[in-house]
């Protein structure tokens, strides 16, 4: 038997076409018709050409659960991967697109990456987010510019600030202003006495025996990793070209040698492709790993 599982070898993906799916605010997610299937492969051919966007959020996360200054925001320009298994991520591919390519963990490391570390809130008892808070307080107090100068505070609040990005919330935290308790554990609980209390004496033995696993923590989930810019790396970027629909940041990739996997919407979308002469050329080179392709419809086939 393995002493190790090689968990280190497998991919992160990186999920583009939200913007495909859901062409304006509000909408359903469109039908594949052969129009999107060209807008998936175009976005495919800008992601090799160009590389992944690396961005500030449109909607930014929020660390903590008060208002300004008692949180942090997500303010630096970031890209994001998954860790789930591809044969898990048909269901999540309707958040994030339905194109997903498959990297190395090495890809992400390199390039200061890190997998994230969820929290509850401090309304939870979130230690760790609190003292966080704590720290982003203490760095505010005035009185430490005159010992240590403003130039240095403002570094450490820096240094702070990009650590912040690394976390996220478990669960989609509640809405500002929402009057929704806290203690929402109290709710299940006395749900779950009165479903007991309706329950005959052999149902109630039943349920005393069965587990509990809290709330569902639907962001946890998604077991994500984090490229956040940091000029430290500066050597895996590329500067783009601002306008209303670029990202400050290019993150460029080596196709088979950074890119390992395709996942395209469906097999009439890889049927597409591989009739594409630029595709059959980066995918299937001489003298390099060639890529895989895989389509949605192949998921759960295998």
């Amino acid at each position: 038997m393995k002493r190790y599982s090689n968990i280190h070898r497998k991919q992160l993906f990186h999920w583009i076409g939200h913007h495909i799916d859901y062409p304006t605010d509000g909408a359903q997610q469109i039908e594949l018709d052969d129009a999107a299937r060209k807008k998936y492969l175009d976005a495919l051919k800008g992601a090799i050409r160009n590389g992944l966007w690396v961005k500030k959020p449109r909607d930014p996360d929020r660390l903590g659960n008060k208002a300004t200054p008692k949180h942090f925001e997500v303010s630096r320009p970031i890209t994001c991967f998954t860790e789930w298994p591809v044969g898990e991520s048909l269901p999540h591919t309707t958040r994030y697109g339905r194109l997903g390519l498959g990297f190395p963990r090495r890809f992400v490391f390199e390039r200061g990456g890190h997998p994230l570390i969820y929290v509850r809130g401090i309304l939870s008892g979130d230690q760790y987010t609190r003292n966080l808070l704590t720290l982003k307080e203490f760095l505010s107090d005035d009185r430490l510019v005159g010992i240590f100068g403003e130039e240095k505070i403002n570094d450490h609040q820096r240094r702070l600030d990009y650590i912040t990005h690394f976390a996220k919330w478990s669960r989609i935290p509640p809405i500002p202003g929402s009057k929704a308790k806290a203690r929402v554990v109290g709710y299940f609980e006395a749900r779950r006495r009165r479903e007991k209390s309706a329950m005959s004496k052999d149902e109630v033995e039943e349920i005393n025996f069965e587990r509990s696993y809290g709330q569902r923590q639907e962001l946890l989930e998604e077991r994500e990793w984090r490229v956040v810019y940091h000029s430290t790396f500066g050597r895996h970027f590329k500067k783009s070209i601002h306008g209303p629909n670029s990202p400050e940041y290019y993150m460029p990739f080596a196709v088979g040698e950074d890119l390992f996997t395709v996942v395209l919407p469906d097999n009439k979308t890889v049927n597409m492709a591989m009739n594409d002469s630029f595709f059959i050329r980066k995918f299937y080179p001489g003298d390099s790993p060639h890529v895989t392709v895989l389509s949605l419809d192949d998921i759960g086939t295998y």
